[in-house]
């Protein structure tokens, strides 16, 4: 599944927002679900736990940038 994260993304995403991330809003507005986003992984809010996808070292390195306030720009990742 390919996962565009747009600039309105980051512009409304929250830091350290496991729900609100930049990443969860562009996976959530791909497929229509709530994800929950990790460092390393993600999994649908309602799903069972063991149901995660993980991440390429590019999405990890967005999210840490993300988080530490860095400037970050629109992407895309497979997941």
């Amino acid at each position: 599944m390919k996962i565009e994260v747009s600039q309105d993304d980051i512009k409304y995403g929250r830091r350290r927002s496991t729900g609100y991330c930049p990443i969860a809003l562009a996976t959530q507005r791909t497929t229509g679900e709530k994800w929950i986003v990790g460092s390393n992984m993600m999994w649908k809010q309602d799903s069972p736990q063991g149901d995660n996808l993980y991440f390429a070292p590019e999405v990890e390195l967005f999210i840490r940038n993300f988080d530490a306030g860095e400037p970050v720009a629109p992407f895309s990742f497979e997941v």
